[in-house]
C-alpha cells in the first residue's frame, strides 16, 4: 500500500496523484458529522465572524458507544493499510545529490505527544501524522488542514471535512502503546477550507477521553509558536513516511536548519531538506533549542524533485482554533 497516495498537486502542476476508490471490506458505523462556521453565538470560544474558522462536530465523537464503533473499526491491518493525504508541488524529477538531505532515522525515541492520525474520506482509509498540543482542555492535536477538510476543490464531490479521525501517540506496527483517542470535533482556517491557502494548511481536533484521561494528562503536549520567522537553525520534524523506502509503519525524523521560500505555493514558506514523503503529511517540526518541545509549524507539503518538505509558520487563526469551544 505504500506507493498510493491521496491529495493534489498545488496550484494545478503536473502531478499525476493515484485516485482511489477501493471499498471498504465492512460498513462503516460512524460517518460524517455536521459543519458549521465559527461565528457570534455559534460553536466556538472567540466567537466572531472575523476568526477565520469552520467547525464541524464529528458523529463519531457524540457518545461513548459511537466513539467505541470507531475504535473498533480502525483493527491493525486497517491502519497498515490506510493510505497518505499528501500534498505535492512541482514535477517529478530525479533527487539531485548536491541537495544533500539527511536521511530520516529510525532508530529514535518518538516524543510521547507525536503520533499517527488515522481517518476516512467516504471509502477510503487515509493516514496523516500529527501532535498533541498545550491547548484549552487538554484534548487538542494539531495537524495540516488537508488532513481535515478537502478544501474548496476536491478532485471528486464536494468540498467537505473527513471522518472518523483517530490519534495513535507513538504509533509502531499497528500497536497504539498511548491508547487511541477518537475526534469529536473539528477546526480548520477558512483561508484553508475555503480558499485552499497553503499559508493556513493546518487544523485542529478536539478529541474525547480515553481511559477516563485527557490526552495531555496521558501523554503530554507541545507548547504551540504563533508567527515564528521562517528561517531557524535547528529543527527536529517527525512523521511516518509510507512511500517507497518507507511502510509507514515507524517514525522517522529529520534534523536540520530551515529557510525561507516563496517557491512552493505560498508566500513566507519554511523549508527543510528531509526525504520523508507521503504520510509525514501534519507532522510537527519543533524547535531542538529550546528546553521541552515546541512546536512552530506542521509539515503542509513536499517537492516532487528534491527531498524538501514544506510548512508555513503557524498564523494567528490556529491560536484562536485552539481556544475554540464546541457547541
Amino acid at each position: 500500500m505504500k506507493n498510493r497516495v491521496l491529495g493534489r498537486p498545488v496550484r494545478q502542476t503536473l502531478v499525476v496523484v493515484s485516485a482511489l476508490a477501493c471499498a471498504l471490506t465492512s460498513v462503516l458505523v460512524v460517518l460524517g458529522g455536521t459543519s458549521s462556521q465559527a461565528a457570534p453565538g455559534g460553536n466556538a470560544g472567540p466567537t466572531s465572524a472575523s476568526v477565520g474558522f469552520d467547525s464541524h462536530a464529528v458523529a463519531g465523537g457524540r457518545s461513548a458507544a459511537k466513539a467505541a464503533a470507531v475504535e473498533s473499526y480502525w483493527t491493525p491491518q486497517r491502519m497498515a493499510n490506510a493510505v497518505p493525504m499528501d500534498e505535492t508541488v512541482g514535477r517529478p524529477a530525479a533527487t539531485r545529490g548536491k541537495a544533500k538531505a539527511k536521511k530520516a532515522n529510525r532508530k529514535v525515541n518518538v516524543p510521547r505527544p507525536v503520533g499517527k492520525l488515522f481517518f476516512t474520506d467516504g471509502g477510503v482509509d487515509a493516514v496523516c501524522s500529527a501532535t498533541a498540543v498545550r491547548a484549552r482542555g487538554g484534548n487538542r492535536v494539531l495537524t495540516a488542514g488537508h488532513c481535515v477538510h478537502t478544501g474548496p476543490n476536491p478532485q471528486s464531490g464536494s468540498a467537505r471535512f473527513y471522518s472518523n479521525w483517530v490519534f495513535v501517540p507513538r504509533y509502531r506496527k499497528g500497536k497504539a502503546p498511548l491508547n487511541r483517542w477518537v475526534a469529536n470535533y473539528a477546526f480548520v482556517p477558512k483561508a484553508w477550507s475555503r480558499k485552499h491557502r497553503y499559508a493556513s494548511d493546518q487544523a485542529v481536533l478536539l478529541m474525547r477521553k480515553s481511559g477516563g484521561k485527557k490526552l495531555v494528562k496521558k501523554v503530554g503536549g507541545a507548547k504551540v509558536v504563533i508567527g515564528a520567522k521562517q528561517r531557524q537553525r535547528k529543527v527536529r520534524a517527525w512523521g511516518w513516511p509510507a512511500q517507497g523506502r518507507y511502510n509507514g509503519q515507524i517514525a522517522y525524523r529529520c534534523d536540520g536548519g530551515t529557510k525561507k521560500t516563496n517557491r512552493y505555493g505560498a508566500r513566507g514558506d519554511a523549508v527543510l531538506k528531509c526525504t520523508m514523503n507521503g504520510g509525514a503529511s501534519g507532522g510537527p517540526w519543533l524547535l531542538r533549542k529550546r528546553k521541552g518541545l515546541v512546536l512552530w509549524a506542521v509539515t503542509s507539503r513536499r517537492a516532487l524533485a528534491r527531498p524538501h518538505l514544506i510548512a508555513h509558520p503557524l498564523p494567528k487563526v490556529v491560536r484562536a482554533m485552539l481556544k475554540a469551544r464546541p457547541s
